[in-house]
């Protein structure tokens, strides 16, 4: 793993899981690319994509097929336009999705989990990556 790669995983451990707050979490290109991980988090280059399309101004294909992250689907819930979409998966998971520069930040939130811990962290991260981190 380079230094870059390695930044990004410790952006993943230590600042979103380890808080207990995000269930997984990941970090992709805009071109779909993986950067960072958590370890059982599969998301595909066409999701990346679709999320993408929604968080710039396309939200039709999200509410009418839900989120699908990896295998789980989740039924859309909003998204503000440029910056972030929100999904949920029955009455206590989520995923939550914002873009910051040239990356997509994931992250994941079940039983146990509020909400909005798990979105205002990850919401932090990304505006610490828009603010100071331009590496990608």
């Amino acid at each position: 793993m380079s230094q870059g790669q390695h930044k990004w995983q410790r952006y993943i451990d230590e600042v979103l899981i380890l808080t207990g707050q995000v269930s997984e979490a990941a970090i992709h290109g805009l071109d779909g690319t993986k950067i960072a991980s958590s370890p059982n988090l599969t998301v595909s280059k066409d999701q990346i994509h679709k999320l993408l399309a929604c968080i710039t101004g396309d939200e039709s294909c999200l509410q009418t097929n839900g989120i699908k992250i990896g295998d789980v689907s989740y039924v859309f819930l909003r998204s503000d336009p440029g910056r972030s979409v929100f999904g949920r998966l029955g009455t206590d998971a989520g995923v939550v999705v914002f873009m910051a520069n040239k990356v997509l930040l994931i992250g994941t939130f079940k039983a146990g989990i509020q909400p909005n811990n798990c979105a205002n962290l990850v919401e932090k991260l990304s505006d610490y990556i828009a603010k100071y981190d331009h590496s990608t």
